[in-house]
């Protein structure tokens, strides 16, 4: 009988959405083998080996059915973040440059290649989360969008500086985060048991 096992199945933030298309594949073939091995025993006499081969496959069934669909959902997942941050970036960049921030004022040069550009535009980010902590540490409404907590509006404010920046640049922060997402998941420093222990991560 065909051997099969699931608990060796590599954690979804180990794969890559190719691996993971590959494993569903796999996982399909060997499904409908098992299928296959379950029903040709239907209907004929059974001994009770057969038939805890059989239960055993049924099992196996189900959860190759159940690892399929966390693939899928992980598939999806990484699918809308990339598609997140390119979208983030073409709109909050395509805005700003439009409205003239990557241009010099009074030139209309591109200020892109200057030494401190990139800088500057980090700084600002900076100065985006100072304001967010200041607003949640008076707990503050924003000043032009009232109906918002103030943290709220700085936060966005400075995911919008952040998306311009990796747009024009042309960085693929969409996908950095899927990756680091997928790797911070699989940190044993940032397991419960080790920021416990003596010299662990707190916060």
């Amino acid at each position: 009988m065909m051997e099969m096992n699931v608990k060796n199945v590599p954690a979804s933030g180990d794969m890559g959405p190719d691996y993971i298309q590959m494993a569903i594949d796999r996982f399909d073939q060997r499904a409908a083998s098992a299928q296959a091995f379950l029903e040709s025993g239907l209907g004929q006499p059974a001994d009770r080996i057969k038939m805890e081969k059989s239960r055993g496959m049924a099992d196996a069934i189900r959860a190759l059915s159940a690892q399929k669909v966390t693939l899928q959902h992980h598939i999806a997942d990484q699918s809308s973040v990339k598609s997140a941050g390119e979208t983030l970036q073409r709109i909050c960049h395509g805005a700003a440059a439009e409205a003239g921030w990557w241009t010099d004022l009074h030139t209309g040069e591109p200020m892109a290649h200057r030494p401190h550009f990139v800088g500057e535009k980090l700084m600002l980010v900076v100065s985006e989360i100072a304001e967010a902590m200041e607003g949640h540490r008076k707990g503050l409404q924003d000043d032009k969008l009232p109906h918002r907590q103030m943290i709220e509006v700085e936060l966005a404010d400075a995911v919008i500086r952040i998306a311009d920046l990796a747009g024009g640049l042309g960085l693929d922060l969409g996908g950095a985060i899927e990756e680091k997402l997928a790797f911070n998941a699989q940190r044993a420093d940032h397991k419960p048991e080790a920021r416990k222990a003596l010299g662990g991560k707190a916060y």
